[in-house]
Parts: structure tokens; sequence; C-alpha cells
């Protein structure tokens, strides 16, 4: 059984995991996660990871901004970095301000709404996929027919 968060919520599911892309890479502060999985009853699951190593100081906009709550320095993850904004390091306070991650989940009944949902648009209005969302349904459409037609076949109107 998988259990995949979106939110505060949790879709427990039985079925495959598809795929995974990461936009991670070494000394990146930020990054996204994609999973995507089929379940048994033929539906598919589109979970992102928005995932972080940053801290920040109680004051900085930063944790303003993204509704961060007051952590003890002592419960800092082993890869956390301080923030470029507020130097978070540099200040000898008891009390951070640690970014954690966000999830997000959808519940798509078909491989098209999973390509669908993985556009983004530009300002010019221009339809593209990011390359970690490439990445997920290449390797997707390796082991599932049905977001291969979705993703490598497009009719136009």
């Amino acid at each position: 059984m998988y259990e995949v968060k979106d939110g505060a919520r949790t879709f427990k599911f039985d079925g495959v995991l598809l795929s995974f892309s990461t936009s991670h890479r070494t000394g990146a502060k930020r990054w996204v996660e994609f999973s995507l999985y089929r379940t048994t009853g033929k539906q598919y699951i589109l979970s992102r990871v928005g995932e972080t190593t940053l801290y920040h100081l109680p004051s900085c906009v930063i944790a303003h901004r993204n509704g961060l709550h007051p952590t003890p320095r002592a419960a800092l993850r082993i890869d956390s970095v301080p923030c470029d904004v507020c130097h978070a390091d540099s200040q000898d306070t008891d009390e951070i301000m640690q970014e954690v991650p966000r999830y997000w989940a959808q519940v798509c009944e078909t491989a098209d709404a999973v390509v669908d949902s993985l556009y983004r648009y530009d300002e010019a209005g221009s339809r593209y996929l990011t390359g970690v969302a490439r990445r997920l349904l290449e390797e997707a459409s390796d082991v599932d027919t049905s977001v291969y037609d979705a993703y490598r076949v497009e009719t136009i109107f």
C-alpha cells in the first residue's frame, strides 16, 4: 500500500510506481520531486513534493511570506543551509524558521489528465513541460501504454 501526501491529506492506495523524477542537483537549496503511480483501479496518482534545505531567522521576510513556524536550532537537519537573505547562520539565536517539504497530489482518471496537469504556460501563453515533468512522463511511457499514448501522441485540432 502506498501513501501520498496532499497538503494535510493523505491518499492511500494499492498500485504500482510508474516513474520518479527530480530536479535536484548538487548544491540545490530547493527542488521538486514528482512520482507517478497507477492504482489497481486504473486511476493515476500524481505526486509533487517541493523539497528544501533552507532555514531562516524569525525576522526574515521569506519566513513570514511562507508562514514558517519556529523550530529549535538543535532540531535542524544535518543538510540544512542558511538563507542568503537573512544569513541565519550569522545570528546567535536558539530559534530558527526551517522550511519544510510541501506536498501536493492529484488523482487523475486518465493518462491524458496526468499529461494535461503537468503542462505549464509561459507569459506569452505558450504551453510547455518542465524538464522534471518531461523526464517523469518519458520514464512512465516506457512502462504504461496509456501514458505513452497520452504523452507521445498528441492530436491537434
